[in-house]
C-alpha cells in the first residue's frame, strides 16, 4: 500500500497536477470539495466532492460516495484522468478509512 501510495505522490509530481481541499475534512455535515489544479497555470481541471450522505448512513455503513467532474475547458488525456481517479482513491484512504478520524 505505501507503494502504490508514493507512485501516486510521484506521478502527482511529474505531472504537475495538485489536489487541494478543506482543513477539517469530516467535521462538517455537507458535501467535502476537493479542487484538482494544474500547477504551472494553476486552472482548475477538475473537481472530486465527497458527498454527505446523512447522518443514519454515515454512522451505519462504511461506504462513501464521490463524484468527480472533469472541466470542460481543460484538454486531459486518458493519463490525466485516470491520475484524477487514483486520487479519489488516495483521498478516501487517507481521511474517510481506518482509524485515523
Amino acid at each position: 500500500m505505501l507503494l502504490f501510495l508514493s507512485l501516486l505522490f510521484l506521478c502527482l509530481l511529474l505531472l504537475r497536477k495538485q489536489v487541494r481541499g478543506p482543513l477539517c475534512h469530516f467535521c462538517n455535515c455537507s458535501d467535502v470539495h476537493f479542487s484538482v489544479t494544474s500547477s504551472p497555470s494553476g486552472v482548475s481541471v477538475a473537481s472530486i466532492t465527497k458527498k454527505w450522505l446523512g447522518v443514519c448512513r454515515e454512522s451505519a455503513l462504511d461506504a462513501d460516495h464521490f463524484v468527480v467532474d472533469f472541466a470542460e475547458g481543460a484538454a486531459l488525456e486518458a493519463e490525466d484522468k485516470a491520475l484524477v481517479l487514483s486520487a479519489v482513491f488516495l483521498i478516501d484512504l487517507m481521511y474517510y478509512e481506518g482509524d485515523n478520524l
